[in-house]
């Protein structure tokens, strides 16, 4: 009987030793590479831990992992309505990734006045705390929340372009521009929940036949309306150069064409009696009405003179 008391106690003892490192061994957390974890004790924000393996405070408990690394993806809108009330589909690639953290070169009273940023470091990257703390905090899926703000503002800016005048009736880079644009915009909003939109790539920019024939063909009237001032231009300067009036060049136009025109054939060529009675041809000259004969109505006649 003198030992129950000790086995009792041993039985304690083992077992709140076992409790420990069960305790322990779930205390420890493993942050994937390339992510970090956000940390909350008591339901309240603690800290934020790199990649690795970590020891918690039984408090403590990891609210959300936030990737690090780049994410690429392709918005699709059928239903874009341009200014000039034109229906147009089109694709948006979209690069973003949480923002990264620059060190500024500064002074060292500047860095005496500035306060402490609190940076994490992965792979030579480095990212700010309140960055992550906001993506978490502040939005409730900052991936789906840079992806609908990037829709929204595509459709607000799409709102304002003239499809002729800003993107086909200008050079081949207005998409690109447009693309800068819309990346500066959405990026004025994505990096208040710490989100940094590193590419917007706009392609496959359709619309219906209608359109399109409109477009083209106002392209073309525009390009020959370009054509016939320069044209126009070219004249003036050549009248200005010859100090010729406007009878004078075209005078001397007409001479330059029969200079570059080929020789008349010689041969006159006689149809039937019908040109005469319709007044289509005329009584001389190379093309002649055929003068009746006695061979008949049907008698065709060619005669080479030369």
């Amino acid at each position: 009987m003198d030992f129950l008391p000790i086995l009792c106690f041993s039985v304690f003892i083992i077992g709140l030793i076992a409790g420990v490192v069960v305790l322990v061994l779930r205390s420890f957390e493993i942050v994937p590479e390339g992510s970090v974890a956000v940390v909350e004790r008591g339901g309240e924000f603690r800290n934020v831990l790199n990649p690795g393996r970590h020891l918690l405070m039984p408090l403590d408990r990891i609210r959300a992992l936030v990737e690090l690394q780049e994410f690429s993806t392709t918005l699709h809108a059928d239903t874009v309505i341009t200014q000039n009330a034109t229906v147009i589909a089109l694709d948006m690639e979209l690069s973003y990734r949480i923002a990264r953290y620059v060190p500024q070169k500064v002074t060292r009273d500047q860095r005496n006045r500035m306060q402490p940023v609190a940076v994490i470091q992965w792979n030579r990257i480095q990212v700010r705390e309140r960055d992550v703390f906001n993506a978490v905090y502040n939005v409730d899926n900052w991936q789906e929340k840079v992806r609908r703000d990037a829709i929204a503002m595509m459709h607000d800016y799409f709102s304002m372009i003239n499809l002729a005048r800003d993107i086909f009736g200008n050079d081949g880079g207005a998409l690109k521009r447009i693309a800068s644009s819309l990346r500066d915009m959405i990026n004025d909003e994505s990096l208040k929940y710490g989100v940094d939109v590193t590419g917007v790539k706009i392609y496959n920019l359709t619309l219906d036949e209608a359109t399109r024939m409109y477009l083209t063909a106002q392209k073309r009237a525009e390009l020959q309306n370009a054509l016939r001032l320069q044209e126009a231009e070219n004249q003036r300067q050549i009248r200005d150069t010859l100090h010729m009036t406007n009878d004078q060049l075209l005078r001397w136009w007409e001479i330059e064409a029969r200079k570059e025109a080929p020789p008349a054939s010689e041969a006159n060529i006689f149809i039937g009696d019908e040109g005469r009675n319709t007044n289509l041809l005329p009584s001389s000259g190379p093309f002649t009405a055929r003068q009746p004969s006695n061979g008949g109505p049907n008698e065709r006649t060619t005669t080479n003179r030369g």
